[in-house]
């Protein structure tokens, strides 16, 4: 039951200024009459009194005798007052106002009593030992350095390429919640504690046994999946896919679009697995091929090539760190070793694993510039950002208060963040750097300092509270001997409670299909419930069932039927149109705009590498990393924020019309593209040919064809005096700024 905004209304006020003590005698027998009357307002009442009788000791810096003695008190009162009231007229011979008025005295009595005791007690802690408040002032920290920190801290460096038998998990592996609690007196922590995101916690949470930083190396789950004990063959996974699509066509009414042609499919494969166009041969090779298994095999060939390693590196470096330039970071550093991760298939859960607990220099261990990106403002960067990109929940609206939408707790979002409290950015001395004449940092490196105990934090009310590390329903020891990263790194990536998996199959679908399951890929919860449940299951089962294999996974998706269909509408789907607020049934291809990087990299591939400065996309690497930076805004936010102006704007489209990108690519200068093919000996038809296939990746229609040689013979005319040459520079022009060329479709 919940209360009626009406009553909620009348009832708000007068809780306040009883808690307040500024009640009149009128507004008290309101109250009274109010409680009386509904059994809905003596529920809020009960969890009222609850929270704000638990504000005030809720502060105290260690559970004791005396806190005990008050949650017994507290407790006792609650469920006297929870149990239904039947009030007749006459009670025992008493009138039925004297059995309200003594209840209600008696209540508060007790409230006030357990009050009183609990800001003694609080007053008493604080004068015996002041709270030692986390310091983020890192400038002089306390280090506890790793006798390994001029290397990576990986932990993976042996393991084999080839993937292991599913690894069967020990009590060893891990402390998960359910172990039994060796020390009563960290069983007893702060009042309203979550044991997962969007999940209610125990009673008592477990205590997970104090792990040294870097004392216990991580072993990797394999196939701890629930539906069996290996994973089910690729043609059953995706029978599951695309039967589950197919019952939400079904169940809609609709009929999904026709299937994609080669060329349409070919295009979009690349830029969503290499992030470029394919090149004109590539073209030509793909819809010359009659076989009936060829897209298959492409989506093999494409997941085997270094261009897919570096394609997702890049995308996975933008989300862990952000394209704007910052000193603290070394951008190549944690680039490579994505890309080493992403070539080598290493299991989605050890790569994780390895950027929540590394440690050591940022230009040693590519993983440890993650962190050293978010440490600032005491860890409420990387207290959202580890959340939002790994587990798929947004918990920045609970640094300042509760979830309005689910019921995620303020606390929840402290607990989390306590778990990076430990790290801390240290900066080498400064040395004299000749080249520039300046005073540089000689290095940054990510370390562990000594910190123990909770965090605190302040409410809406202006109160202080405690929160300790905890996660998925495991309380951590928060003493200093704990590694608080690693004990959360292992919860994350083997605990039962975790989101790991639907969080990566969730952002995955997303990068694929143009829209995830969940209206926002990073917002997964009771509060946004996916479109098709039963598939996100199952992908998520399948994946961690795979080893958290990320080609394996990939795999499903470009093979799945859904990924086959064209982009356009028939008649039968026009109402699938998530741009209109609609629930996306993937009956046809959302259409894509493409990233800054894809649009630099397809107009390399167009141009045949002339804006690279050579044959190859590694050569601009560089190039294109100084022209993306001028169309990225900053936010001096808690979060890190930032934005880019190529997102299919004004800007981009004057930037593609007018900008040095496009005017480079269609030059007639020696040695251009451009210039080599009207230097050729192919015919009319074959050059325009030429110049659909590089662009558009497809053969110009004989319709376009028609018209293309009719705008050239025009061009050329004694009318407008124009060139050859500049009329082809036109219709390349007109190639590369087209709808077609830039959309993912």
């Amino acid at each position: 039951m919940s209360l009626s905004p009406t009553l909620l209304n009348e009832l708000q006020p007068l809780l306040d200024g009883m808690c307040e003590e500024r009640l009149s005698v009128a507004e008290e027998a309101h109250l009274e009459e109010l409680l009386m009357a509904s059994a809905e307002a003596r529920a809020y009442y009960v969890q009222y009194i609850d929270l704000h009788g638990s504000l005030h000791w809720d502060a105290a810096l260690a559970p004791s005798a005396e806190d005990d003695a008050v949650n017994a008190l507290v407790d006792a009162t609650i469920l006297r007052l929870a149990q239904p009231q039947t009030v007749s007229e006459t009670t025992h011979g008493k009138p039925a106002s004297q059995i309200r008025q003594a209840w209600l005295q008696r209540v508060c009595a007790s409230v006030a009593a357990a009050c009183i005791l609990g800001v003694g007690i609080w007053i008493g802690n604080r004068t015996a030992k002041a709270p030692q408040v986390a310091n983020h002032d890192v400038s002089k920290p306390s280090v506890a350095r790793s006798k390994t920190s001029q290397q990576p801290l990986t932990g993976h460096e042996s393991e084999p390429a080839v993937r292991a038998e599913p690894h069967k998990f020990t009590q060893d592996d891990v402390h998960l919640a359910g172990q039994s609690v060796t020390n009563p007196e960290q069983s007893a922590g702060a009042s309203g504690a979550v044991a997962g995101f969007g999940s209610a916690a125990p009673e008592v949470p477990p205590v997970a046994a104090a792990v040294p930083p870097g004392k216990q190396p991580f072993v990797p789950v394999r196939g701890s999946g629930t539906i069996g004990t290996s994973a089910a063959s690729s043609a059953t996974v995706l029978a599951f896919v695309n039967d589950q699509l197919k019952a939400g066509w079904t169940q809609a009414g609709i009929t999904p679009s026709a299937r994609a042609d080669d060329a349409e499919w070919l295009r979009r494969l690349h830029l969503d697995l290499v992030g470029h166009i394919p090149s004109v041969r590539e073209v030509e090779k793909f819809l010359a091929d009659r076989s009936k298994t060829k897209r298959a095999i492409e989506v093999d060939r494409l997941l085997d090539s270094p261009e897919f390693a570096r394609h997702f590196a890049t995308i996975w470096t933008d989300l862990l760190v952000g394209r704007a330039s910052r000193p603290e970071v070394n951008r190549p550093a944690l680039a490579k070793f994505l890309r080493d991760s992403f070539q080598r298939n290493r299991p989605w859960q050890e790569t994780v694993y390895d950027l929540v607990t590394a440690e050591g220099r940022t230009d040693q261990n590519g993983a440890a510039n993650f962190l050293v990106a978010h440490l600032n403002d005491g860890a409420i960067p990387a207290t959202g950002i580890t959340s939002r990109l790994f587990l798929g929940t947004q918990l920045q609206c609970n640094q300042c208060h509760d979830h309005p939408f689910d019921n995620t707790k303020q606390e929840l979002f402290w607990a989390f963040n306590s778990f990076f409290q430990q790290a801390v950015v240290v900066r080498d001395d400064e040395k004299y750097d000749p080249k520039t004449g300046r005073m540089v940092v000689a290095g940054i490196e990510l370390a562990t300092k000594d910190s123990d105990g909770p965090v605190y934090f302040e409410t809406r009310q202006g109160l202080m509270r405690v929160a300790y590390p905890e996660f998925g329903g495991t309380r951590i020891d928060p003493g200093q001997k704990t590694g608080r990263r690693r004990e959360l790194a292992r919860l994350m990536t083997q605990g039962e409670e975790s989101n790991l998996a639907p969080a990566f199959v969730n952002r995955i679908w997303n990068q694929f299909h143009g829209r995830s399951f969940t209206p926002a890929v990073d917002d997964m919860g009771s509060h946004s419930p996916p479109t098709h449940p039963a598939l996100l299951d199952r992908l998520s089962e399948e994946f961690v069932q795979s080893g958290y294999d990320i080609k394996q996974l990939i795999r499903w998706i470009c093979n799945s039927d859904s990924y086959q269909l064209t982009s356009r509408f028939s008649e039968g789907n026009s109402k699938d149109n998530p741009e209109a607020g609609e629930i996306p049934l993937f009956s046809r291809m959302y259409v894509k705009p493409m990233s800054p990087e894809q649009l630099y990299d397809s107009l390399v591939v167009a141009t045949q590498g002339q804006l690279a400065g050579g044959p190859t996309l590694d050569q601009s690497d560089k190039t294109r990393d100084q022209w993306l930076r001028q169309f990225v805004v900053s936010f001096d936010t808690e979060e890190n924020d930032e934005t880019s102006t190529l997102d299919g704007s004004i800007t981009q489209s004057l930037l593609m019309m007018n900008g040095d990108l496009v005017r480079q690519a269609t030059s007639m200068q020696t040695g251009t593209w451009l210039h080599k093919l009207l230097s050729s000996r192919e015919t009319e038809t074959e050059r325009i040919q030429s110049l659909f296939q590089s662009a558009l990746s497809r053969p110009a229609t004989p319709k376009e064809l028609a018209m293309v040689k009719k705008l050239l013979k025009s061009a050329v005319s004694p009318v407008k005096n124009g060139t050859p040459e500049s009329a082809y520079q036109d219709i390349y022009w007109a190639l590369l700024n087209s709808n077609e060329f830039i959309l993912n479709h």
